[in-house]
């Protein structure tokens, strides 16, 4: 019979006793480097402190079963003593007030129904869209001109917000920042903000919910998207003599042809040589008997 194998790590070890867990724990508490041992540890050489990962997969450790047993044998709780006899010699039981209590929650293994309420559910985190990338570029006198109906507008807005002391002491970016306001340029310039949506796509901007309309009207004002016109029409073309083809001079598709075969023994179209139709198929010459019977008779003359 072939002898069990030794525990590979701490994962495959099951702890049915105290003791083991304790050593377990204990061999590595404390342990640490000193200023001169300590090196830069990237994040993929990092690793769990061992009882911290006791303490974390208490619930998938072979017999642990239990967070408040993995703290207790840490801090060794079970080797402080009491002095609450020693307050109140006269009672058996010593001091009420300096007694420790014992709790009758455990941990939320045991306890599930009192943790519950603490359980954290972390909810998906939908991915930002990607904001466009725009190259350097000279501002024009559109552009000019939508930064300074950009300044106006959020000095005047900062006003009727806070009043003109927060505008001298803060300034126009409590509403807008200067950085929000150079990327309204730069993406108005690329012809990017057309919506709502995507002046808060391309900015991220606090402030786009509630003034976004009135950002994109000025961004629209300014530098109106181009119309493109179309480079193909439906509508026939005029000839140089400047009549109009009438519908039934129009060219149709001519239908096309099926290519046919042509057979290599005759070089007739429709066959091959294979086909019995063809002049030359072996079926249609004269047999060797014929030939053989001509020949004995041209013998006998």
């Amino acid at each position: 019979m072939r002898a069990p194998l030794a525990p590979r790590s701490v994962n495959d070890l099951r702890v049915d006793d105290d003791q083991i867990l304790r050593a377990e724990i204990h061999t590595t508490k404390g342990k640490g480097t000193n200023g001169k041992e300590r090196k830069r540890v990237t994040q993929q050489e990092s690793t769990l402190e061992p009882a911290m990962d006791w303490f974390i997969n208490a619930d998938v450790r072979p017999g642990v079963g239990c967070r408040r047993k993995v703290v207790n044998i840490f801090f060794d709780n079970e080797a402080a003593e009491s002095d609450h006899r020693s307050c109140n010699t006269l009672s058996p039981d010593g001091c009420p007030r300096c007694v420790v209590p014992t709790s009758d929650i455990c941990c939320d293994i045991h306890s599930p129904d009192f943790f519950a309420p603490y359980s954290v559910v972390i909810p998906p985190q939908s991915k930002r869209p990607s904001r466009s990338r725009i190259s350097g570029f000279t501002m024009s006198s559109d552009d000019l001109a939508l930064v300074n109906a950009l300044e106006d507008w959020r000095e005047g807005t900062t006003i009727s917000l806070h009043g003109e002391g927060f505008l001298c002491d803060l300034g126009p970016g409590l509403v807008m920042p200067t950085k929000v306001l150079d990327r309204i340029v730069t993406c108005a310039h690329a012809h990017k903000i057309k919506t709502v949506a995507n002046l808060q796509k391309e900015t991220s901007w606090s402030g786009a919910e509630h003034y976004g309309h009135q950002i994109v009207s000025l961004v629209l004002q300014h530098l109106p998207i181009p119309v493109i016109a179309p480079l193909f029409t439906s509508a026939p073309l005029p000839r140089s003599n400047g009549v109009a083809p009438s519908p039934l001079t129009t060219l149709a598709p001519k239908p096309t042809t099926r290519r046919q075969i042509r057979c290599s023994a005759c070089h007739g179209e429709g066959h091959n040589a294979r086909n019995r139709d063809c002049p030359s198929h072996p079926s249609r010459r004269p047999t060797d008997t014929h030939n053989k019977e001509n020949a004995g008779q041209l013998a006998l003359q």
